[in-house]
């Protein structure tokens, strides 16, 4: 077995095992990864090169986060996930990030409470029958990003420009005076996130891009609990909420608002 950088041939082969053990993928979270961070992005192999184990890690500006931690069954209780996780620890803590995040089942948290992770929130995903015309935005100006990003940094306590302009590009930018959120269609799903802002704008916010709703596929957005005013208002819009993970965090207290997020920048790896 050896460490080495996950590279894009790796993409098909995580997302078939992130498949079977149900979890929402897409390959543009991992091209965008390998892109920007490569140096944390990590796979161990077998001796004939196939991959067995895969972890993400992306440092921002005074934080990062660690996702996609995930072995083959049978090649599990040997080592590599320890393998895989602390050398993104490694990595993220070289590159002097104060705050290192991760979402985590409640049957794994222990074991990140033993490398020092705390639980600060949980984060729960939401879902409505239905996709999203992401062509219903336009294109953003660099004013109308530099407010998505003020409205984000105010929500998670960093300056995240490097995940949310990338969203920004691959989906539509939605505002008004008081909220911003990206929808970003994946084929047959769509994705809301990132999705910032204040109560006072939210609730009319959704009703603009809910007005582009279809009739087939799913739209999804994960969303922090500790905003029980989003909660409130994807209940009125006919969301139903799906499964929780715990969102956790190692190193210093960061300056968390979750009552300023609406929805997540991803499924939850990546922040």
């Amino acid at each position: 077995m050896v460490l080495d950088s996950f590279r894009m041939f790796d993409i098909g082969p995580f997302l078939d095992l992130a498949a079977e053990e149900g979890w929402i993928c897409d390959p543009w979270e991992f091209e965008f990864l390998i892109r920007t961070y490569p140096q944390g992005c990590l796979v161990v192999r077998e001796t004939g090169g196939s991959a067995v184990g895969f972890a993400t890690g992306v440092a921002y500006c005074k934080s990062g986060w660690i996702g996609n931690l995930i072995v083959r069954k049978k090649f599990r209780r040997l080592g590599i996930g320890a393998l895989l996780m602390n050398s993104c620890l490694d990595i993220l803590c070289t590159s002097g990030v104060r705050t290192i995040w991760l979402t985590a089942s409640a049957a794994g948290a222990p074991l990140y409470e033993k490398l020092g992770f705390r639980i600060i929130d949980r984060v729960a995903r939401w879902q409505l029958n239905g996709s999203l015309d992401a062509g219903m935005g336009y294109t953003p100006s660099e004013l109308e990003i530099h407010e998505l990003l003020c409205s984000d940094r105010l929500g998670w306590g960093d300056d995240r420009s490097l995940i949310c302009r990338e969203k920004a590009r691959l989906g539509k930018l939605i505002r008004n005076d008081r909220s911003a959120l990206v929808i970003h269609n994946t084929g047959s799903r769509t994705n809301i996130g990132p999705w910032s802002g204040t109560i006072a704008g939210a609730g009319d916010l959704l009703d603009i891009v809910l007005t582009g709703l279809s009739e087939t596929g799913t739209t999804y957005l994960d969303a922090p609990a500790g905003n029980s005013a989003a909660a409130a208002i994807f209940e009125a819009k006919g969301f139903t909420k799906g499964g929780e993970t715990l969102l956790m965090y190692r190193g210093a207290a960061p300056d968390y608002r979750p009552d300023s997020i609406y929805a997540l920048a991803s499924m939850g790896s990546i922040g």
